[in-house]
């Protein structure tokens, strides 16, 4: 019995650590690509990005 119930407080200590890791990760890359969209925005509006030469 008790270790039945310290197995499923482990498995449930175990998935929130998961999911706050895996939150953690989702944050960190969203916050990485908002600064790359944010940092390339000034040019692609301005038209002196990189895609513009390529253009015949």
């Amino acid at each position: 019995m008790e270790s039945s119930a310290s197995a499923s407080g482990w498995l449930i200590s175990g998935f929130f650590a998961a999911v706050g890791l895996w939150v953690w990760v989702g944050v960190v890359v969203a916050h990485g690509l908002w600064r790359s969209i944010a940092q390339s925005e000034p040019n692609a509006i301005r038209g002196s990005g990189p895609i513009e030469p390529d253009a015949p």
